[in-house]
């Protein structure tokens, strides 16, 4: 059965499909009560390409995590991304009434309708409005002006849109398999729930999840979301390098770099050989590490590199004491830290979900960060709503409401 205190999220990816079910406590935390992840099918860099496919991997997933948990999914949270995924930012500006005197609620909304009534393309529609920080009158950086006193009041926002195809698709493929959406999210702003310390989303985090498509950008400063992207490159890539260079099958390139590559090449001892898989040849092939480093640093560097050249364009980017947080199973890469210090010039790590029970069982922790976060995502959701009903109930719902009208349910 399905406890009304459970918490669904569903990472739907190119290279896994990874479902999560938590279960808020009495003391409002969450406990994770199951994982479950199959790999990916009928989906390319984050677009589904077969309904069917994906949605029957969809469908397994959700029956081996209720298994797991012993409790239905409710409602799921979905993460979307891929590069038809657009982020900008926008601002708005409202005159504060004379009368009311302080700034309510009202015009907190009124002035964020504005900023997001930018125009985009035509087939985009929107996923996230995120206020960055308000103004009134000549007082900047204000989070909450709720209940001050001015005239005029203007809000920066930032704007995540998804394609209208690509996210209806994924919503068939979601409902097919038996499940209600209750909100698309952006992969790394749900994985910032719980990869992000409060110290990075203050003094600034790069996020990247790196899949086997993409990279999926999000930076976090001052407790908020500066820029997003999607970048049409990811661990695939390096794998798919490695394969052409050695001539060898994608699987056995895939665990050679893994176990065997550095995405450094100077940190690599030329002396060392490898013995690359047997293949059926009359002899088994060596190489120097070096050969495979080579073959792995140029293209993460390129990634790397087109990252940076969005980010450095960034008002706040040169303000930022940040920190560069990588994620996804693109990051199971040695040295791939190293790399990042020395384009990003920021210190870099890996992060892992901070909530696993010893108990849950999962093929690696980078894998299952979004699916683990879109819980911690849906029940800060769910704590807004139940603080302002009214005005969370709205903004939660202009998704559902968008991509219906769309799909014209």
């Amino acid at each position: 059965m399905q406890a009304r205190n459970t918490v669904t999220g569903l990472d739907i990816g190119s290279h896994k499909i990874c479902c999560a079910i938590g279960q808020i406590g009495p003391d409002g935390e969450l406990a994770l009560c199951g994982v479950s992840e199959l790999p990916s099918e009928g989906i390319k860099n984050g677009t589904i390409i077969s309904k069917e496919r994906a949605s029957n991997v969809i469908s397994e997933v959700l029956r081996r995590v209720e298994e797991k948990a012993g409790v239905k999914p409710g409602p799921v949270h979905v993460s979307i991304a891929g590069e038809h995924i657009r982020g900008l930012n926008s601002r708005g500006a409202v005159s504060i009434s004379m009368i009311e005197g302080e700034i309510t609620q009202d015009e907190i909304e009124r002035v964020v309708d504005l900023a997001k009534a930018v125009r985009i393309p035509e087939d985009q529609e929107r996923l996230h409005v995120i206020p960055q920080h308000y103004s009134v009158d000549e007082r900047t950086d204000i989070s909450d002006p709720v209940g001050m006193s001015g005239e005029r009041l203007e809000v920066e926002v930032h704007i995540v849109t998804a394609s209208m195809s690509a996210a209806g698709d994924l919503l068939d493929c979601v409902r097919e398999a038996g499940a209600n959406v209750v909100e698309m999210v952006f992969s790394p702003i749900a994985s910032a729930e719980v990869l992000l310390t409060p110290a990075e989303r203050q003094k600034g985090a790069i996020l990247l999840d790196i899949g086997a498509g993409t990279v999926d950008v999000a930076l976090h400063f001052r407790n908020t979301v500066w820029h997003t992207a999607s970048i049409p490159l990811g661990g695939r890539n390096v794998t798919s390098d490695i394969a052409y260079g050695l001539r060898l099958p994608m699987e056995a390139a895939e665990e050679l770099k893994i176990c065997q590559g550095s995405a450094v090449i100077s940190r690599v001892d030329p002396s060392e050989k490898l013995a690359l898989p047997d293949l059926g040849e009359f002899y088994q092939r060596r190489i120097s590490r070096t050969v495979l480093a080579a073959i792995i640093e140029p293209r993460v560097e390129e990634m790397f590199g087109i990252i940076r050249r969005q980010l450095v364009k960034i008002s706040v980017y040169d303000k930022m004491e940040g920190t560069v947080v990588m994620t996804g199973g693109g990051a199971c890469l040695n040295d791939i830290e190293a790399l990042a210090e020395r384009i990003f010039k920021f210190p870099a790590r890996l992060a892992t979900p901070k909530i696993f029970d010893d108990e849950i069982y999962y093929s690696s922790p980078y894998s299952v960060a979004v699916a683990v976060g879109l819980l911690k995502y849906g029940l800060m959701q769910r704590v807004e709503e139940e603080a302002d009903p009214g005005f969370f109930g709205r903004m939660g719902r202009s998704f559902e409401k968008a991509f219906n009208a769309i799909l014209n349910i």
